[in-house]
């Protein structure tokens, strides 16, 4: 059914703050617990809520933006909680392994505490939405089966590494191949899934020279098959948002990376200390090549990870990075952030700008499966002239309530 786009509606849209300052936060180190080295391993949807461990003390933490730093705790009859692997997109449940006589995985919320999963699931890796589903690595051979990484929100697809050296995509027990990169050695392996689960990222092994080949990071589709994910000779993608604007990973600076990264269709791969040095934040002493995993919120806006901090101690940090051509700062580049870069040129955009939202735009549109002729479907001119028509006109609407140089005024009517 199609929508009507109200005047006020197209008003609305035009709002929008314009960009926000970066952000660069360590996560701490509490006091006493010796020569503690901290590892984070995930981060919420909202990117207000980190997890991981410390080691060797073997203790796992909730980070809040509100609360700042807690550990996980077992509870009177439970014992000490040693890992916490992941936390689901909504915030709400933590997975992990508990020390034991043998390490127990189970399930954490605020309200429940602690709740053990079955023993035979050895290692607890990822959680649908609301944390209801559980996918890990069973203790039994991994040979034929291979390894879980990450699902999508909705539970229904999982993708991860074979026994065979073969990343995979499974949606309700029907699994994908997804083959590798041009080389001569075959290997790859999925890492994460975008929330839809139609995008899968990971790294392939791939010829990057004469007689050279390394892991290097890679997005798949359906539409896409495998495709290398810019020019790093040596990476890792670990994990997307949710409209597949942004991907984040890691690459080991001796073999062509440069430690955490940041790729999006307009930047390119960008290391995150670079980012955060161009928006002007001092980095100094900071060593982000550690070689370890990052995670993104789903609007791609916040990235955390593990480095080494100015005294050589590894601790968890978390980054806040506007996207380029993302104007409205939901995640994607869509019409609503073309309407805020007509509001906006010449005063807060410029061409630039909008080369990089239309950089963004042709990704997301190369990934979808093109149709076919036979059902592709052709307006007639009539009804599309008269959508164009409908939309200047509102257009010029909204046009009479700004002042003249473009900003809104506080009084403006669109009716």
């Amino acid at each position: 059914m199609m929508k009507t786009l109200t005047s006020f509606t197209l008003c609305t849209l035009l709002l929008t703050t314009v960009g926000q300052a970066a952000r660069f936060l360590p996560l701490g180190l509490p006091p006493g617990i010796g020569s503690a080295s901290m590892v984070v391993e995930g981060v919420s949807a909202d990117g207000t809520k980190v997890v991981g461990s410390y080691f060797p003390e073997q203790k796992a933490f909730l980070w809040t933006d509100v609360a700042g730093l807690k550990f996980l705790t077992g509870g009177p009859d439970l014992p000490q909680v040693r890992t916490a692997n992941a936390i689901s997109p909504d915030g709400n449940v933590v997975i992990g392994h508990l020390i034991a006589g043998s390490s127990e995985p189970y399930r954490w919320t605020e309200s429940e505490g602690i709740t053990l999963l079955p023993p035979r699931m050895y290692e607890p890796v990822a959680t649908s939405y609301d944390g209801s589903i559980v996918i890990g690595i069973t203790s039994y051979s991994t040979f034929y089966g291979g390894t879980s990484e990450d699902i999508s929100w909705d539970g229904k697809v999982v993708v991860g590494g074979s026994g065979f050296d073969e990343g995979f995509r499974d949606e309700g027990g029907v699994r994908t191949w997804l083959g590798d990169l041009p080389g001569w050695a075959y290997s790859s392996q999925a890492l994460a899934v975008s929330a839809d689960g139609s995008f899968v990222v990971g790294t392939s092994k791939g010829a990057v020279g004469p007689g050279q080949q390394n892991e290097l990071p890679m997005y798949w589709t359906e539409a896409t098959g495998m495709v290398r994910l810019g020019q790093w000779t040596n990476g890792y993608a670990t994990d997307v948002s949710a409209a597949k604007i942004a991907i984040s990973g890691y690459g080991n600076p001796n073999l062509g990376g440069d430690g955490a990264f940041r790729w999006t269709p307009a930047s390119g791969t960008r290391s995150v200390k670079s980012l955060l040095t161009d928006a002007g934040i001092d980095m100094t002493g900071w060593d982000m090549t550690t070689g370890h995993s990052t995670y993104l919120s789903a609007d791609g806006r916040t990235i955390v990870g593990t480095g080494k901090n100015p005294n050589g101690k590894f601790e968890g940090w978390l980054a806040e990075l506007d996207i380029a051509g993302d104007f409205d700062q939901d995640g994607d580049s869509d019409g609503n952030d073309f309407l805020i870069w007509q509001r906006g040129f010449e005063t807060t955009h410029d061409s630039s700008d909008l080369a990089d939202w239309s950089t963004n735009l042709a990704f997301l549109r190369s990934l979808a499966p093109q149709p076919s002729l036979e059902t592709s479907v052709v307006p007639e001119p009539s009804s599309a002239l008269q959508v164009v028509a409908g939309l200047l006109f509102l257009v010029g609407i909204c046009s009479a309530a700004t002042t003249p140089h473009g900003r809104r005024s506080r009084d403006f009517d669109c009716r």
